[in-house]
């Protein structure tokens, strides 16, 4: 999943927004790398690097999560050992001891987030002379 957020969907900052190789089709082993050919060796160590990076990002969140909430977690497997099962009031106690993550994993933007333009394209519309870096709705 982390390699086809970074490969085909774009959604690594240090790719961008494109899709790198031949476009995804049905699932057959080794179909990946037979197909890269078209591919420079630099921009495929770039997307084992990121997708390395989101699944270590992933596996940092998921270990934190855990841990926020060891006690209880140990607590449940506990009672589940005894009574195999949770549910209705049993269950609710567990759920309303659950500590909630104290800050947001994404951040809530509520549809303002703020739209980036390259330069370059501005510069060739006139707007800028500068051809570097990002455009913000502020600057």
């Amino acid at each position: 999943m982390a390699h086809s957020m970074v490969a085909v969907y774009g959604m690594s900052p240090a790719i961008g927004p494109v899709a790198v190789g031949e476009k995804p089709d049905e699932v057959f082993i080794g179909r990946d790398l037979a197909n890269t050919g078209n591919v420079a060796s630099e921009t495929l160590q770039l997307v084992a690097a990121e997708t390395r990076r989101m699944v270590r990002e992933a596996e940092e969140t998921a270990r934190a999560v855990i841990e926020l909430n060891s006690a209880l977690l140990e607590d449940m497997a506990n009672t589940l050992l005894n009574s195999e099962t949770l549910s209705g009031a049993s269950l609710d106690v567990f759920l309303e001891s659950v500590k909630l993550w104290p800050e947001a994993l994404v951040p809530d933007t509520n549809g303002r987030a703020p739209v980036k333009l390259r330069v370059a394209v501005a510069a060739a519309h006139g707007d800028i002379d500068d051809v570097g870096g990002w455009l913000t709705p502020e600057s």
